[in-house]
């Protein structure tokens, strides 16, 4: 299953006009006779001048990536390198459940998540399922 959703900074919306597109691959598997999701995430960005350009290991993580977390030394922390680009979790009824809501459409998803945005609800469940790997 495929999913793209496209992450703005919702707190500086005005003053950055960057954008960061989340292709995200989800993959259901057997390893060790045990069934697990193998979630791959592709980042590109996207300028105010329409430029894109792929986010890989040599491009550093800007707002608004949502692995993005600003520090002191503007580095990223590092629980969060650990699921940036690729997360094996098991399938059970929870992360089945947060896998569901992580590819909904956001019409949908807006009906089911209170005052958060569909985006911010995502990058809390990709947050989350990063904690989780096999």
């Amino acid at each position: 299953m495929e999913f793209e959703f496209e992450a703005v900074d919702e707190l500086e919306f005005n003053s950055n006009p960057n954008r960061c597109i989340v292709n995200i691959n989800i993959k259901e598997q057997i390893q060790y006779s045990k069934p697990v999701f193998l979630i791959k995430y592709k980042y590109t960005y996207l300028n105010e001048h329409g430029d894109l350009e792929d986010c890989n290991l040599d491009t550093p993580i800007i707002s608004p990536h949502p692995f993005f977390v600003e520090s002191k030394d503007n580095s990223l922390n590092s629980y969060n390198e650990l699921g940036l680009w690729e997360d094996t979790i098991m399938d059970n009824s929870m992360t089945r459940e947060m896998i569901k809501y992580l590819v909904m459409e956001d019409y949908e998803l807006s009906n089911l998540i209170g005052l958060n945005t569909p985006q911010s609800f995502r990058i809390g469940i990709m947050r989350c399922l990063s904690n989780f790997r096999t």
